[in-house]
């Protein structure tokens, strides 16, 4: 799933990246609640559906970044972002602490804390979807200034932005159009 879900995502992020993004997390939480089910079938679902969401973030994230920071912070932006991805790997396996031994097959047939580790896509599908509907609600300034919407690109710009040849006491708000105007 996680292959597919890099395709994928190039094709996704045509149609603006919050709604790409929006698309990948509503998915990676089917795909986890899809894994409550107490059969394999729906464990390989859930898995494939998690693989995608997975493959679409990275390249999703990934191009948000690149049309947002400044070039000389775009690729610490984005190995952040694999760090990040990296870091939190490391809980997710932990989980699996949480599973009793595998020669007691017994406790492994009581055990339901297998429940925990395959609906946490879903959680964390839901934190993303939920900031990125009260928190991160505009557009990438790449995305925005490559779609005509330059008004939107460059109420963004000003907000991230800090111009090195505005003067002292200048506005930076002001050089950020100068510049987009030229």
């Amino acid at each position: 799933g996680l292959s597919l879900g890099s395709f994928l995502g190039g094709e996704l992020i045509k149609f603006g990246r919050r709604r790409a993004s929006l698309i990948a997390q509503t998915v990676a939480i089917i795909g986890g609640l899809i894994s409550m089910g107490e059969a394999v079938p729906y464990l390989i679902v859930s898995r494939v559906l998690c693989g995608l969401t997975s493959g679409c973030a990275n390249v999703i994230f990934g191009k948000a970044i690149g049309e947002n920071m400044p070039e000389a912070l775009a690729s610490k932006f984005a190995m952040g972002l694999n760090f990040f991805i990296c870091a939190f790997l490391l809980p997710c396996y932990a989980m699996g602490g949480l599973l009793p031994s595998a020669d007691d097959t017994a406790a492994l047939a009581a055990d339901e804390n297998w429940r925990y580790i395959y609906v946490t896509p879903s959680i964390i599908g839901a934190v993303n979807v939920l900031l990125l509907l009260l928190v991160f609600r505009q557009e990438p300034i790449g995305f925005c200034i490559m779609t005509d919407r330059t008004e939107e690109g460059r109420k963004h710009m000003k907000r991230v932005y800090k111009l090195k040849d505005t003067p002292a006491g200048g506005d930076a708000a002001q050089s950020v159009d100068e510049v987009l105007d030229r």
